[in-house]
């Protein structure tokens, strides 16, 4: 998965994105504190005077203990959202994603087609060591890998270096594509990012990108400088400079032409009382003023209690090895039923209307469960064996 600055960096502040951002991206998703959950967020574009029409959203779905079950894009038609992408998460006994499925919306057949999934590594603190994304080929019914990112971690959890890899079919190899290096001033954040690139692995890394902070005495950003390498130098690209009002901060955003710095975007930022992004407005420059280009809305609820004190449903399901059909005992009617391959493939994807559920379909082998409803969520394995 190759993203190069100098391409989306820009957009990045404007469109919601299913990608990972680039390493040295600002990055646009809020981040959750205190006692808020995220629950969706809103893009919207200007259409002059007070009016906006709403254009993308993506929403989050939880389970009781506040993990992150499924992340679902909807685009807006005339009057009414419609889905597009959704991802759904599996954790490991330590609570870290080491799976995520992608699926797209098909709006003539209102099926969700499996498209992409993502196999991660976690070290005991929960850092992403490695990650790899596949490719879902609807003829072979087989996921094929595509690319490998992998990353190093400091004693304070802040990634230092970080790697892309290409899967080579024909040499059945990973290539090296991409790589960034870090270092790290006195406020432990990044202060200088360089990005490399090359072709093979049997090619020299190029410098490709540089990105260089600067921090005032508290260890807040202030200028962000993102050069590329042409012609054997580093040449100034983008430039972003911060505020910080009492009621949020306001980043300036400039592009270099022609020997001096052009306004180009500008984002403010206003937030709740935990600290959390609420609203972000976009603007261009007009060449005269500026003139608002979109507006992202993000909503969160309360959590109303601690993981302790929740205590979901007794919920067995039986037999296991089972045959052709399985019993969930203590189960809600409209709860789902997803099954799963070990590879990720999803085989059954059902609403339950009853405690017995035919699996005659599914062929013999072992698969990864969830059963979901609004309130909760339980995952495990079952055998299916004829």
């Amino acid at each position: 998965m190759k993203v190069l600055l100098s391409l989306f960096v820009s957009l990045l502040f404007i469109y919601p994105a299913k990608t990972q951002n680039p390493k040295n991206a600002i990055p646009l998703q809020p981040t959750q504190n205190g006692e808020e959950q995220l629950d969706s967020m809103i893009w919207s574009s200007f259409l002059g005077g007070d009016n906006w029409k709403p254009s993308s959203k993506q929403s989050y779905i939880y389970d009781s203990n506040g993990k992150k079950l499924q992340r679902v894009g909807s685009n807006w038609k005339t009057d009414h959202w419609v889905p597009s992408w959704r991802d759904s998460y599996f954790y490991d006994e330590d609570g870290y994603p080491y799976m995520i499925i992608g699926e797209g919306y098909n709006a003539e057949t209102f099926i969700w087609d499996t498209t992409e999934k993502e196999d991660a590594l976690f070290d005991e603190r929960g850092n992403k060591l490695r990650s790899i994304l596949y490719e879902f080929n609807t003829v072979s019914r087989e996921w094929e890998k595509y690319n490998l990112e992998e990353s190093v971690w400091n004693e304070a959890c802040v990634q230092t270096a970080w790697t892309s890899s290409n899967w080579n079919i024909d040499l059945s190899r990973w290539d090296t594509a991409e790589k960034s290096l870090l270092s790290l001033n006195i406020f432990g954040k990044d202060s200088i990012l360089l990005n490399y690139e090359r072709t093979g692995n049997d090619s020299p890394w190029s410098p490709a990108e540089k990105t260089v902070h600067y921090f005032d005495d508290s260890g807040r950003d202030t200028v962000s400088l993102f050069l590329k390498y042409e012609e054997d130098q580093w040449k100034d690209y983008l430039r972003f400079e911060y505020e910080y009002p009492e009621d949020g901060k306001v980043v300036n955003q400039y592009i270099y032409n022609d020997s001096q710095w052009d306004e180009f975007y500008k984002y403010e930022y206003s937030y709740t009382q935990s600290g959390n992004q609420l609203i972000q407005v976009t603007y261009s420059w007009s060449g005269e003023s500026w003139q608002p280009l979109m507006h992202i809305q993000s909503y969160y609820s309360a959590i109303q209690t601690k993981t302790s004190e929740i205590k979901s449903p007794e919920i067995q399901i039986y037999p296991n090895p089972s045959k052709d059909y399985i019993i969930i005992d203590g189960v809600t009617d409209g709860a789902r039923l997803q099954l799963y391959t070990l590879e990720g493939k999803l085989v059954m994807n059902k609403t339950v209307h009853s405690e017995i559920v035919s699996v005659r379909e599914i062929p013999n082998g072992t698969y990864i469960f969830r059963l979901m409803t609004n309130e909760y969520s339980q995952t495990g394995k079952i055998l299916i064996n004829r």
